[in-house]
């Protein structure tokens, strides 16, 4: 990963370029995570690390409650993808 990727995904976040797979809803619903909870988690996100299939893990986000939230995200076109929140 390269120094601005992270703010780079935070921007995007923050515009609301998000779109969240199949899986990423299934879990989101199991965790009770909203989507105001996964802006939260990516805008306060400390860290990432680069993962298989263009896969990013951001880490040290928390949710609205204060929560520890990491969210996996693939970066597209048109923003990000949500494979993910953990």
């Amino acid at each position: 990963m390269k120094a601005g990727d992270l703010d780079r995904i935070k921007h995007a976040a923050k515009n609301g370029h998000l779109t969240y797979g199949r899986h990423a809803l299934e879990r989101a619903k199991q965790r009770s995570v909203s989507r105001a909870d996964v802006i939260r988690a990516i805008a306060t996100s400390t860290d990432l690390e680069g993962q298989e299939d263009r896969k990013v893990r951001l880490k040290g986000g928390v949710d609205i409650d204060g929560d520890p939230l990491e969210v996996v995200v693939v970066e597209i076109q048109s923003g990000l993808f949500v494979v993910t929140v953990l």
